[in-house]
């Protein structure tokens, strides 16, 4: 990206002055702790200025340097600094040269840096050369010309300028960065006139660090423009204006979204082509077009609609990223205050800006922090924040369906001058013990525990395969019905008749069942010096006496399983003891599980950008199962990304040696003395469905979302035209004519015979017309007879407070597009025969009508509008074999356009056998046997095409198996089954057909 793009990203709004205002008065802040960059550097500009870099020279050089390298707030890794002082004493005189091409050379900085890399793995393939180096070194020799370097800063700083591109080269990062810090500096010098590049590196270090400036600033700016929106609902004719000043790229990019639509969309449409044809247009001009569409239709179709929520959308299209940006700052400072560490949030949900009311838009965005727990924002009590033109309010609100609705603890700051994160924090700690008493589960003390597996551990295995921990003593039964441990004690005394005391026992029963907690940590031990294993626990206590010899058990949730020994403590004897009264012990063995195979979100952060370590496909799974939340089965996985799941354990493996080879961190041993090599990776467990889940490691989650939120490190795979022809067994004259009926018509129904592939060409469909494989965009669901409105629209369901109203899968996805009206969304219904579909629809069953896109209807449910946006795409799957088709017929044929389906058994299909590995032969064979079927079935009187074989039955041949074998199952178990139902009535058909092949 060249300087004038770069300047474009940075300077388009005031977000950068306002940050920087935030930024100075943070400085006077008594936590401000970055002066000590400058004392340094200056020390070294002066040690430098005039020194002579030669081969006698360099090595006390790169000492100094690594010695002024601070221990605390280092601008480098020290790894780094000590490989190059080892560079110097093996190479002085390479070294020599490098550093002075490094500092004299006119050349670009990139190919600088670029040649000194070059150089240094030549002599040592390991050696750690980053972009922080380079940054240091630089900075070293003039701090007032050359910035520090910090990979994390540079990643946050594209997310927040909207700066589109990929992390590059070392020096191509640093030389981008040195771009960004002098388009600041020439900028900002204009008001304040004796900043250098080292005060824009501090400004931009503290602006994407602090939560302090980052909180302040995303409120100032996510107000400011509050103001701008209500001025513009009071005076549309500002907003039009604002709408003509938009540069000529973004116009013409909305020009294109809105070609070829109906309605307001239109109206939207003719708007954007008069400004970029005549570069002006007035408010009465637009009047005129608005009549001009209006006529058209013979309904009102401008009855929910003026001038403002016209133009809305064109004005914030391209501040809709930013706003979103700024409020994911605010939802992620407020999920990380240090009192709300052991809370378990969602994340990112919800944030809702200007667009929130349906799009229309409005002076208003707000949003909700809450817990998992709870099924939506809307059943929860939540940390709110809310911003408009007026005032910013925040801190503890109830959801609209919680039993305490209308309820809230809030500030309200009606000067945005005195808001700031101090009151902010304060507010929000201060209404914690509200919050806590809605979500009693959430501990307000986390406890330590010590418990023990048997004698000799010999229950471990157990521990760890169930994921749970456990006790015996079976002839107690439910530990729950004895009031206190007297009543155990009393029990253990009758059942066994001997002179031992045994109040440990029972006191480790009574806490076992009433004093443990769900979020308590439990260490697994073994004897009293030796550390198993530690745990979340994440269920009350549990009994079942069909499990021996351990009835009494708890689930947990493995955050380490790892063997160590105590070198200072000592373990109880005891079977279980709490440990918190004793922090000593506690320190110790956290000690091992905090730190022994920790890796820090920087180091993580540095190994991403690591092509060595982390290869395109292991970022193509990790992004994706961090968009799945962090956390997935081999098996969803796997469905996320098309492949097959057998592959990932292999990767893994692979992945996590990388790392711990460029780490030096030794592999976790499991309890057999193997070792776990992706649990430097993951957090894993079996679930109650026996699946086991992988769960990104946190620094490791959290170093993916710093690169994930940047928006091209993992690009989605692209997915064009060709790519469908290439697997979709239909010609490019089919293809054109689908496509052009689903952009026309909006819904179409494939249908046709089993196997002709309705599912699989109507997903590579939508993926064909966005371009790429966006799942975001894509939404399947399988209609069937008791598939309802409540299921695909909403209804009221039963939930922990009785009932409540809640959405269904079609109408959170019309929400999901009506927020990103540039783009299109494709829901795809299989077997959308077999559902009812007035039933199934109810009032949308209008709305998904071409002509009537963008009109709203008040749900009959919640009472509120809603419609089903232009940018829809319904795609149905239809098998013609189904004999409840006729019903059908009339309900459908005035919604949806019907494409035909037929049996592809082409040259297509005879090239992916043969690539599959079937021979000429085989494949000449399975064309003769189903030509001889479908001959029977297309001419039988009660049958006819719609009932032919489809291609997919002999689609590809499974690797390794005999293509005898393959072909002689599909027709055993496949196609004569469907032949025997076909013809149940004349089973004589079957059999003589059968015997003729």
């Amino acid at each position: 990206m060249n300087y004038e793009e770069l300047q474009k990203h940075l300077l388009k709004d005031t977000y950068i002055d306002i940050s920087f205002k935030r930024y100075l008065a943070f400085k006077e802040n008594e936590l401000y702790d970055e002066s000590y960059k400058i004392d340094i550097l200056s020390r070294l500009n002066s040690f430098l200025k005039g020194q002579e870099i030669n081969k006698l020279t360099v090595l006390d050089i790169v000492k100094n340097i690594q010695k002024e390298n601070p221990s605390v707030g280092s601008f480098v890794y020290w790894s780094s600094t000590e490989d190059l002082v080892k560079y110097a004493e093996a190479c002085p005189e390479e070294v020599a040269e490098l550093l002075n091409q490094l500092f004299q050379s006119s050349s670009p900085i990139e190919e600088r840096i670029e040649l000194f890399r070059q150089k240094g793995k030549a002599y040592n393939q390991s050696i750690s050369l980053g972009a922080p180096l380079f940054g240091y070194l630089f900075a070293a020799i003039d701090f007032k010309r050359y910035p520090l370097y910090k990979q994390e800063v540079f990643i946050d700083l594209k997310n927040t300028y909207g700066i589109e591109m990929k992390l590059g080269t070392v020096g191509k990062n640093y030389e981008t960065y040195l771009k960004i810090c002098q388009i600041a500096l020439q900028h900002l010098k204009t008001s304040y006139s004796n900043l250098t590049i080292l005060d824009i590196q501090d400004f931009f270090f503290c602006s994407t660090q602090y939560k302090q400036i980052i909180v302040e600033s995303a409120v100032k700016y996510l107000h400011t423009l509050a103001i701008d929106l209500s001025q513009f609902m009071k005076q549309p004719a500002l907003l039009l204006d604002a709408v003509t000043k938009l540069d000529n790229d973004t116009l013409r990019s909305l020009r294109e979204q809105y070609r070829n639509h109906e309605k307001v969309n239109l109206i939207r449409f003719i708007v954007l082509d008069k400004i970029i044809e005549s570069g002006s247009i007035s408010l009465t001009e637009m009047e005129g077009i608005k009549e001009q569409v209006k006529a058209k239709y013979e309904t009102n179709i401008l009855k929910s609609w003026n001038n403002f929520t016209i133009l809305f959308q064109l004005y914030y299209a391209n501040k809709k990223q930013k706003v979103r940006k700024e409020q994911r700052k605010i939802h992620e400072a407020v999920r990380q205050i240090e009192e709300f560490k052991i809370m378990d949030f969602v994340n990112e949900k919800v944030l809702n800006g200007f667009d929130w009311n349906q799009s229309f838009g409005g002076s208003e965005c707000w949003l909700a922090v809450y817990e998992k727990r709870h099924a939506s924002h809307r059943k929860a009590p939540q940390f709110f924040v809310s911003i408009n033109e007026n005032r910013i309010r925040y801190g503890l609100l109830y959801g609209d369906q919680h039993p305490k609705r209308g309820q809230s603890d809030l500030t309200f700051e009606s000067s945005i001058e005195s808001f700031t994160y101090e009151n902010f924090h304060r507010k929000m700690v201060g209404v914690l013990e509200k919050f806590k008493e809605d979500n009693p589960t959430t501990p307000n003390n986390i406890r330590y525990w010590a418990i023990g597996a048997g004698e000799n551990a010999k229950y471990w295995d157990n521990f760890l395969s169930s994921n749970v921990i456990s006790i015996g003593w079976k002839d107690l039964g439910n530990l729950k019905l004895y009031k206190d441990n007297n009543e155990i004690m009393d029990k253990f005394n009758e059942l066994y008749k001997d002179e031992v005391r045994r109040s440990n026992n029972a006191n480790a029963c009574n806490d076992f069942a009433n004093s443990m907690s769900v979020g308590d940590f439990v260490f697994i031990k073994k004897g009293t010096k030796q550390v198993l294993a530690m745990a979340e626990i994440t269920s009350e206590y549990q009994y079942d006496a069909s499990r021996q010899p351990h009835p009494h058990f708890r689930e947990v949730k493995w955050i380490a399983v790892d063997e160590h020994y105590l070198q200072n403590g000592k373990l109880p004897t005891k079977t279980l003891t709490n440990i918190t009264p004793y922090p000593g012990l506690v320190q110790e063995v956290l000690g091992f599980y905090k730190k022994d195979q920790e890796i820090s979100v920087e180091t993580w952060i540095e190994l991403l950008h690591n092509d060595t370590v982390f290869e395109e496909k292991d970022l193509v799974y990790l992004h994706k199962m961090y968009k799945l939340g962090g956390e997935a089965t081999a098996t969803e996985l796997a469905a996320a990304l098309g492949k097959h799941s057998s592959l990932f354990n292999v990767h893994i493996v692979q992945l996590a040696k990388r790392v711990h080879e460029a780490t030096g961190i030794e592999p976790i041993k499991r309890g057999d003395g193997t070792n776990c090599y992706w649990c430097v990776l993951f957090e894993g467990q079996y679930e109650n469905n026996q699946h086991f889940i992988w769960r990104l490691k946190p620094n490791l989650k959290e170093a993916i979302a710093a690169t994930h939120v940047d928006s091209n490190v993992v690009e989605l795979e692209s997915y064009t035209k060709e790519d469908f022809l290439k697997e979709v067994f239909i010609d490019e004259k089919q293809y054109d004519t689908i496509t052009n009926l689903l952009n026309y018509k909006k819904n179409i129904i494939l249908q046709g015979p089993p196997g002709v592939g309705k599912t699989f060409v109507s997903k590579r469909l939508a993926y064909s017309l966005m371009g790429s494989k966006d799942e975001n965009r894509v939404e399947m669901v399988q209609f069937h007879q008791s598939y309802a409105y409540e299921d695909f629209v909403m209804g009221f369901r039963p939930d922990e407070n009785g009932f409540s109203l809640q959405f269904g899968i079609f109408y959170d996805f019309c929400q999901r597009a009506l927020e990103n009206p540039e783009k299109k969304y494709y829901f795809i219904i299989d077997e959308i025969n077999r559902g009812n579909l007035s039933k199934v629809f109810g009032e949308l069953f209008m709305l998904i009508e071409r002509d009537k896109r963008d009109e709203f209807v008040t749900m009959g449910y919640s009472k509120d509008s809603f419609t089903v946006p232009s940018n829809v795409y319904l795609i149905g799957t239809m098998n013609t074999a189904d004999r409840s088709l006729a019903q059908l017929e009339v309900a459908l044929r005035r919604r949806f356009a019907f494409v035909k389906l037929v049996p592809a058994f082409n040259e297509k299909w005879k090239s992916t056998l043969q690539e599959s590995g079937v021979s000429n032969e085989m494949i000449s064979r399975i064309l003769f046997v189903v030509d001889k079927i479908n001959k029977e079935i297309v001419g039988d009187f009660q049958l006819g095409s719609g009932y032919a074989i489809g291609h997919s039955f002999f689609n590809t041949k499974p690797e390794n198996m005999d293509e005898n074998v393959w072909y002689e199952a599909i027709m055993n178990f496949e196609i004569n089954p469907l032949l025997e139902e076909y013809f149940f009535d004349r089973p004589e058909i079957v059999k003589s057909l059968l015997e003729s092949i």
